[in-house]
């Protein structure tokens, strides 16, 4: 966005690409999350969607420790 990076094309457009690889590894790491669930001996109840969002929160609180936990 250039109005992050507004003195430089350049610093907006890597900002840009690094945005989109980042989002790109956790799409991967999600992926392996599931195909790993569907292996495992999960309680009925939880299967499927309500693990898959308990998966999520925890990846969620992983990324938010990059930053500090500055909520």
């Amino acid at each position: 966005n250039m109005m992050d990076y507004p003195d430089s094309f350049g610093m907006a457009l890597l900002y840009g690409i690094m945005t989109g690889v980042g989002f790109g590894v956790a799409i991967c790491l999600f992926a392996g999350i599931r195909e790993r669930l569907e292996t495992a001996d999960i309680p009925a109840a939880l299967e499927g969607f309500p693990i898959s969002l308990i998966s999520a929160g925890l990846v969620s609180l992983t990324f938010m420790a990059f930053s500090g936990f500055n909520i």
